[in-house]
């Protein structure tokens, strides 16, 4: 993998990244608990979001919210570029406390209105991004110029969004959006893949082929990965394990604790401690 530039704190991932023969295994569904766009420059691929699947040209643009699964898909092996952004709502926060500049992300259902191409945009998102790698004296200079461009991104992402939420939703009532959309309303109350199989009148084997088809991960999985990640951003703000996994829809701490620590290696209470730094799987 080439890194054309990479930025890394606390609150903020930046990267341009080159992939000359990217591996088509090696990108998997998953999820995390930051904000994400990912700028695709070139390559063969297209972007599942939740259910939806979004076919990728140059100068597209995707974004993903906290809990919100996706999964690049490479197509064949061609030169795979992007450019990726990875920060908290805590860095909006201060300068946008309404969240106005985040709605492109919340005010929209899971999986729907997640790409936009560069001609939506007044200013060209690749402008914007690219003024993000510009040298700079201090890592506290370049954290600032990266914001101050991320901010503008975000600023046109809004107009342009507003103006693609008046478009109709395409797959929104398709039979596995329907199951995404029950299992996260429902998500930290008593389920299983029988009781989520009878609420829409399938049996447990077909409601599991057309969920890992169309996901890409098997229905119990998609369950615990998001009662996982969302415990984890619960410890990481201060609550308790003890009580963090009861809130997110674990009945037994000692399950919960195994599969915290393999998914995310390290355990519960290093989290809580030090509030560890984010990190991604790579698309």
């Amino acid at each position: 993998m080439n890194f054309k530039h990479v930025f890394q704190s606390d609150n903020l991932l930046f990267r341009h990244l080159c992939e000359e023969e990217p591996d088509i295994h090696e990108f998997r569904m998953h999820m995390h608990d930051w904000y994400e766009m990912l700028y695709f420059i070139k390559g063969n691929a297209e972007f599942v979001v939740e259910t939806n699947v979004y076919p990728l040209e140059p100068h597209t643009l995707i974004i993903t919210r906290p809990m919100e699964s996706h999964q690049l898909r490479i197509l064949s092996v061609r030169p795979y570029e992007r450019m990726t952004l990875h920060f908290p709502r805590e860095l909006i926060d201060p300068v946008d406390p309404s969240g106005k500049l985040t709605v492109p992300f919340s005010d929209r259902p899971l999986g729907i209105h997640n790409a936009f191409h560069s001609s939506e945009f007044g200013i060209a998102p690749i402008d914007l991004l690219s003024a993000m790698e510009v040298p700079a004296a201090s890592d506290a200079e370049k954290q600032t110029n990266i914001i101050v461009n991320l901010y503008a991104l975000l600023a046109q992402m809004c107009e342009a969004f507003s103006r693609k939420s008046r478009d109709p939703i395409e797959n929104e009532r398709s039979p596995v959006y329907e199951v995404v959309r029950y299992i996260n309303q429902n998500l930290f109350e008593p389920l299983s893949v029988k009781s989520i199989a009878a609420a829409f009148y399938m049996n447990e084997s077909h409601l599991s082929r057309l969920f890992s088809k169309a996901t890409g991960i098997p229905v119990w999985q998609y369950v615990i990965d998001k009662r996982l990640l969302s415990a984890r951003k619960a410890i990481r703000a201060g609550t308790p394990a003890t009580v963090a996994y009861y809130q997110n829809g674990f009945q037994d701490y000692s399950s919960f604790y195994r599969m915290y620590v393999k998914k995310f290696k390290t355990t519960p209470k290093e989290d809580y401690i030090k509030r560890t730094v984010f990190s991604c799987e790579d698309h």
